[in-house]
């Protein structure tokens, strides 16, 4: 979100409004797509970085992660946001930033899959 000096604070509160709605929505759909083991956040002071880690490299999974990205760029064009998709059969999950704060987590058990959020 851009900030100029002709919005009113009741416009920056629509616009956070809509940003938070927005972020909300994206790490909503990423969980529901079963390949995403981790999504994790962090910032560089510029942009909001979200980190997807995906099981495996599915084609038909990873471009639904694309699609949702797409969709929240196409719903606020001025999110100053960077989505990395790390599948994990390609690089150690331990490639992501040390400071990055884990929104999701699953978990595979013989009982079926667990997630912490």
């Amino acid at each position: 979100m851009h900030v100029t000096a002709t919005e009113t604070p009741s416009q920056l509160t629509v616009a956070a409004s809509e940003s938070v709605q927005a972020f909300a929505d994206l790490v909503s759909g990423l969980t529901r797509v079963p390949s995403v083991q981790r999504i994790a956040v962090s910032s560089d002071g510029f942009y909001v970085n979200l980190w997807v880690l995906l099981s495996n490299d599915q084609r038909a999974e990873m471009n639904e992660v694309f699609r949702l990205e797409y969709e929240t760029h196409r719903r606020l064009n001025s999110l100053l946001l960077k989505v990395h998709v790390i599948p994990l059969d390609r690089v150690e999950d331990a490639d992501t930033p040390l400071d990055a704060t884990i929104l999701f987590e699953r978990y595979h058990t013989p009982e079926g899959d667990v997630v912490l959020t």
